[in-house]
């Protein structure tokens, strides 16, 4: 049986500079589970802001902890849905693939704009040079 940690240990060798593994396995997690999306992910953090009060454009930074927390909150994620995102994050390994998640260094700045309002990916994977963060 998976656990987190050993999808975060494996997420080591796929996360982007200035994007935290921690964060990444428990949201590859959670996706992984079945009628779990990303987009939902993203919807979730979207309403959840909206009852925060207003918040202005507080992107960076907390991102990804949030949309992490989340889906931890959730909770289940050991067991076959970590099982599942080591094999992802296998894949990904073995093919050269980079991570990054929404609000992260590593992430295109434009592509986050207006995030999570808009739709953009919460998880952005790149073989080769990185995309540019500009």
């Amino acid at each position: 049986m998976s656990t987190l940690a050993e999808v975060a240990a494996d997420a080591r060798r796929v996360v982007a500079t200035g994007s935290d593994p921690v964060a990444l396995a428990a949201i590859l997690a959670w996706v992984c589970g079945p009628r779990r999306s990303p987009d939902a992910l993203r919807r979730r953090l979207r309403d959840s802001r909206a009852t925060d009060g207003p918040t202005g454009r507080r992107l960076a930074g907390d991102t990804a902890d949030r949309l992490a927390r989340m889906a931890r909150d959730d909770g289940g994620l050991d067991g076959p849905l970590a099982a599942v995102a080591r094999r992802v994050l296998a894949r990904w390994s073995a093919r050269g693939v980079r991570v990054t998640i929404v609000g992260d260094v590593a992430y295109p700045a434009r592509l986050a704009e207006g995030w999570p309002d808009l739709d953009a990916p919460i998880l952005l994977a790149w073989r080769g040079e990185p995309p540019a963060v500009a």
